[in-house]
């Protein structure tokens, strides 16, 4: 009864509450049907989204608001890699299958901004626009000649032939296999965008894939090609909106719209009470007690993530948890330590990870014993194997009149001193010990995929995959969003469609994108590490700064950088 008097009293409440917010809605469009959506970040401007998410979330809330006609779509300062890019196309496409009319005008065009375009009705461009549509393609650098310039060795090993990210410290080219897993990654990721092209803008994929070699474009090939309707300046878009509409239509915008929008979103779940849907966001690398690796930015730390999952698994007001993971990987001993954490949340909560741009190496791991992994199809996804060592400075210090001599009263007193390299018998331990984590990695793999290791295996190794190609190899069970992700924890929790508040936890909220921290930008406070990063040697720095800090601690991280794999 007491259930029944607190579901009515909170329908009591929200009611007029959400009543008002309606009205309120709609005088702040005051009766025009064109709404102005800017999805980027642009210094000086108040109503762009805090993040991506948000500016899916903005799409959604337009698609439930009947009197909106038409959106105008501002892609400038876009933040985020193809998982954003793919979140908003689809949401664009709900939008249409609303009856909205959508309409984007782009001042320049990246690949990743005309795939996201190319989902509406309408694309303009301005007639003296840089249109660059170029392949997909990572630059790696690799310093082992760096390193011997200075009298400096890296000594680093792997458990997993793919497991490559040791080889930007030990190699002046990347090895075989490695060129072979990234060059199918990368394959993949280039075939999905220009297939989504060519679907939306109903093109052959040729057409689309032979524009990639011409840039930069006039921007009339774009239209001559039909992946573009015309070029137009500002004010002529706002004239034709007027045309295709029949009425009145400057765009007006929505920043005092969305915000009351997600009054009344927090109100309707408030209200539909039956428990709540936790989404739990772990961005960053994976690291313990602030390490280090983790800098300044976005980190997933275990000892703050720990007890927040054990803190829901207590809560019976939790009905299930959502975790939102963008993260290259770290610590393997972070990494097994939240994934403990998330097993024994599922023994009591249906759990759900859904996969952003990265989830490879730790990120995977730590996702591994949910119930379901949904990713989207451009997700780096995978990368299972573990990476460790040492950068041996002796010689180094040698060529400055500086000669480091050990006095030890036990065996291996400097196994773990950046002064002295390992003998063979201690390398052969040190792998061994990397073997042993690797395969507890497959365990904890295995049991949450509910199958036999050797299933695994060949799917692993280190090899890193799209989300579209982790799905095929059973490493992920479907493709999707976040609202995907809500939709099979309501599903598996048994509340109705669209029940359950939602409640969202950053842990901790980002500072900084998190591509700075996959740069190196945040990967040291100082030394090595810090050094190299500067350098602007990608993921290297963390690297560095790693086998600096914590020599000999496993990794198990993602071996390639990302910005530029994107295709802007």
């Amino acid at each position: 009864m007491s259930s029944t008097l607190g579901a009515l009293l909170r329908h009591a409440i929200a009611a007029p509450l959400r009543a008002l917010i309606a009205g309120l809605r709609a005088l702040s469009l005051r009766g025009r049907p064109v709404l102005a959506v800017a999805l980027g970040q642009v210094r000086g401007r108040a109503d762009g989204p805090a993040d991506p998410e948000e500016a899916t979330a903005m799409l959604e809330a337009i698609a439930e608001d009947d009197r909106i006609r038409a959106v105008l779509l501002d892609l400038r300062g876009l933040a985020g890699g193809r998982a954003v890019a793919q979140d908003l196309r689809a949401a664009l496409l709900r939008l249409r299958q609303r009856g909205r009319l959508v309409v984007t005008h782009l001042d320049s065009a990246s690949l990743t901004e005309l795939s996201i375009a190319a989902a509406g009705d309408r694309v303009w461009l301005t007639p003296s626009g840089d249109v660059f549509l170029t392949g997909i393609g990572v630059t790696q650098h690799f310093l082992a000649d760096a390193l011997a310039l200075v009298g400096a060795k890296a000594q680093i090993m792997s458990a997993g032939a793919y497991k490559s990210f040791g080889e930007r410290a030990t190699r002046n080219h990347p090895s075989v296999a490695h060129r072979e897993a990234l060059g199918h990654l990368l394959a993949g990721l280039q075939s999905d965008v220009l297939q989504s092209i060519a679907d939306d803008r109903k093109q052959p994929v040729a057409r689309v894939a032979g524009l990639l070699a011409a840039s930069p474009l006039a921007p009339q090939r774009l239209v001559d090609a039909g992946l573009i309707d015309g070029l137009a300046y500002p004010d002529e878009v706002d004239a034709e909106l007027e045309r295709l509409l029949d009425a009145p239509s400057r765009a007006r915008s929505l920043r005092w719209w969305w915000r009351l929008s997600r009054w009344d979103r927090g109100l309707r779940g408030w209200a539909a009470g039956a428990g709540r849907v936790e989404v739990v966001h772990l961005h960053g690398p994976v690291v313990q007690a602030g390490e280090a690796l983790g800098g300044r930015g976005p980190r997933i730390d275990a000892d703050e993530v720990v007890p927040l999952l054990d803190q829901l698994r207590e809560d019976d007001d939790v009905r299930a948890v959502v975790l939102s993971i963008n993260s290259p990987g770290g610590s393997v001993l972070a990494s097994d330590l939240i994934a403990r954490a998330v097993r024994r949340l599922g023994d009591k909560r249906p759990t759900v990870a859904i996969f952003g741009d990265v989830a490879a190496s730790g990120g995977y791991y730590i996702a591994a014993p949910c119930a379901e992994i949904i990713a989207r199809p451009s997700t780096i996804t995978g990368s299972i194997g573990v990476v460790g060592g040492k950068i041996v400075l002796r010689d180094a210090l040698t060529r400055w009149g500086v000669h480091p001599e050990l006095v030890a009263a036990g065996p291996d007193a400097d196994l773990l001193s950046p002064f002295f390299g390992w003998d063979r018998d201690q390398a052969e331990r040190f792998r061994a010990s990397l073997l042993r984590h690797y395969d507890r990695f497959l365990a904890v793999v295995a049991a949450g995929r509910g199958r036999p290791v050797e299933q695994i295996e060949p799917f692993a190794q280190g090899r890193v995959w799209t989300g579209r190609q982790a799905l095929e190899n059973g490493l992920v069970d479907r493709l999707g969003d976040l609202s995907v992700a809500l939709a099979r924890a309501r599903m598996l929790s048994g509340l109705p469609v669209g029940g359950g508040e939602i409640r969202h936890h950053w842990m901790p909220r980002p500072r900084l994108p998190l591509l700075r921290v996959i740069l190196g930008g945040g990967a040291a406070e100082g030394g090595l590490g810090a050094l190299v990063a500067g350098l602007g040697l990608g993921s290297a720095g963390l690297v560095a700064a790693h086998l600096w800090g914590r020599p000999l601690e496993p990794m198990a991280i993602a071996p390639l950088d990302l910005p530029e794999a994107w295709g802007r």
